[in-house]
């Protein structure tokens, strides 16, 4: 069994097409995708449309991720957001879904165990295995109760996504993979990340992979389709780690909300200084 694992593609249609090519290149069996399949690009309902046509043409298995429970609590009036650099970029999504959309992301799991050609059992999830924002990332407590969570179950291979921190660890007899983020890979370099999980007489292996996909064209296309528009300084932080492998979303809202608690400015004229600080 070869088992492509694809995680955290968020609305990046062009990432995602590239990676499905390297898919079919390398020969994969299967597909597992990991959550994250919306938000933060500009083309959700075309990676919708890659992973519906990957589900036609390989067998195929789904989990929810965070993205995905923040637009299903938007379409049921649990989120209120607006076009501006905080939440702009999730209203623009929104506003792009369907309801067989939405009625997709409410029938996938929140975690998943699989059984795979007799060989030790898979578990796959977003976060963990009990929350799609858990940050699984090595060396923490949560991956060590989540190694043995699926130590317990049996299972030899533990697929992981949302830190979007690439590593294939094992420990306890599970070997731990997280792919990496295809959308908006973070560990600077802007190749879109995927990895393949390898079963051979009953034990699984994993190797990273990388693929290089057209950044200036999904650059481009935030910018012709009103994202940035719409989010303008989050939409500048989301290209820049696009073109760089750099995650400076984090850094922008720290500073923009600090300058906001000082006072005296609207909090998007503070989005606008903290880019400006930043390089944006």
């Amino acid at each position: 069994m070869r088992l492509a694992v694809i995680a955290d593609m968020h609305g990046n249609s062009h990432a995602l097409e590239a990676i499905l090519a390297d898919v079919e290149r390398v020969g994969a069996d299967a597909i597992a995708f990991l959550g994250d399949f919306v938000s933060d690009c500009a083309d959700p309902e075309g990676v919708l449309a890659l992973v519906h046509g990957a589900t036609r043409a390989y067998p195929c298995w789904a989990v929810r991720g965070n993205r995905e429970e923040y637009q299903i609590r938007y379409a049921e009036g649990r989120e209120e957001w607006q076009r501006d650099s905080r939440t702009g970029s999730l209203l623009y999504t929104a506003r792009r879904l369907t309801e067989a959309d939405l009625a997709y992301f409410r029938r996938l799991p929140l975690s998943l165990v699989l059984s795979v050609d007799e060989g030790p059992g898979v578990v796959m999830c977003h976060g963990s295995p009990w929350a799609t924002r858990d940050l699984l990332t090595p060396g923490s407590a949560p991956l060590d109760r989540a190694i043995s969570w699926a130590a317990e179950k049996g299972c030899g291979l533990a697929l992981l996504g949302h830190c979007h921190v690439p590593f294939a660890l094992r420990e306890k007899g599970v070997l731990a993979v997280n792919p990496g983020a295809a959308g908006l890979p973070e560990d600077g370099d802007p190749r879109a990340r995927w990895a393949l999980a390898t079963c051979e007489k009953g034990e699984w292996s994993a190797r990273l992979m990388r693929v290089k996909y057209d950044v200036a064209g999904a650059v481009r296309q935030m910018e012709e389709r009103g994202l940035v528009d719409m989010a303008p300084w989050w939409a500048r932080c989301v290209a820049h780690t696009m073109r760089t492998g750099v995650c400076l979303n984090a850094k922008l809202l720290s500073r923009a909300q600090a300058l906001f608690e000082q006072g005296g400015q609207a909090m998007e004229n503070c989005f606008a200084r903290a880019g400006r600080e930043l390089g944006l």
